[in-house]
């Protein structure tokens, strides 16, 4: 990715994330309190930010400066950048782990083994993404190829084909779910992929694009929000 678009998406990826972050680790998690979390692949801070309502203290880690600049300031959390696969904590630190939509990067046993070496015995290690289904909202932009089926994608990446000594697997699940969203929101988060950010751009012109794609939107839906779907994936491991 270059550095212009690097910085263009994660303004866009700032300005709106889909609310689907707490819906999911509610399906994942019991209520807790005084616990410290880390959340690995943060982006932007809103998987962070939904880790609070399980944990005290969260810290959030992520190997891309431009998102991390972008991070949401919350009284709780801690952003930091993190080298790769390398969690630059002591052992047995954390009670619970999140990783949202990074495994199908980051997945290795050499990561495995440090997100196990940071947990605490009996911790909650939750894998876990989301798919939203923007194929009908392309077909009906007139714009060719959303990219959905050609990047090889693995929403449903967990800790699979891994060695899993020092972890058992408690759930795992794929559920469809609808979301509502607005023509702005739904701007951003087309934007907000180096793919579809190029798609959109070649289709109506990279001068004020989320602008003329925001006017598109609203002249597609005629109601104040759009229902799409959203595929989600989750897969929790606990540490023994």
């Amino acid at each position: 990715m270059s550095a212009s678009y690097d910085k263009i998406t994660a303004q866009h990826y700032a300005s709106y994330r889909p609310s689907l972050h707490i819906p999911i680790l509610q399906k994942c998690l019991e209520d807790k309190e005084e616990n410290l979390g880390l959340d690995i692949g943060c982006g932007t801070g809103q998987s962070a930010i939904a880790l609070t309502q399980y944990c005290s203290k969260v810290i959030g880690v992520d190997t891309s400066a431009a998102m991390l600049t972008q991070a949401i300031t919350h009284p709780n959390i801690t952003y930091k950048r993190n080298n790769g696969s390398i969690l630059a904590f002591a052992d047995a630190t954390f009670d619970i782990v999140s990783l949202a939509g990074v495994l199908h990067y980051a997945k290795s046993q050499a990561f495995l083994d440090e997100i196990t070496r940071v947990a605490k015995k009996n911790a909650s290690i939750v894998v876990y993404d989301f798919e939203i289904q923007l194929a009908p909202v392309f077909k009906q932009l007139k714009i060719e190829n959303s990219g959905e089926e050609e990047t090889g994608y693995n929403h449903d990446a967990n800790f699979s084909g891994l060695e899993q000594e020092l972890v058992v697997l408690k759930i795992c699940k794929k559920e469809k779910i609808s979301m509502s969203i607005s023509s702005k929101n739904l701007a951003h988060l087309l934007l907000s992929s180096t793919e579809n950010y190029k798609l959109v751009g070649n289709a109506l012109g990279f001068s004020d694009v989320y602008d003329t794609l925001q006017q598109h939107l609203a002249s597609l839906f005629k109601k104040e929000e759009a229902i799409l779907t959203a595929i989600i994936f989750y897969s929790v491991y606990q540490v023994i």
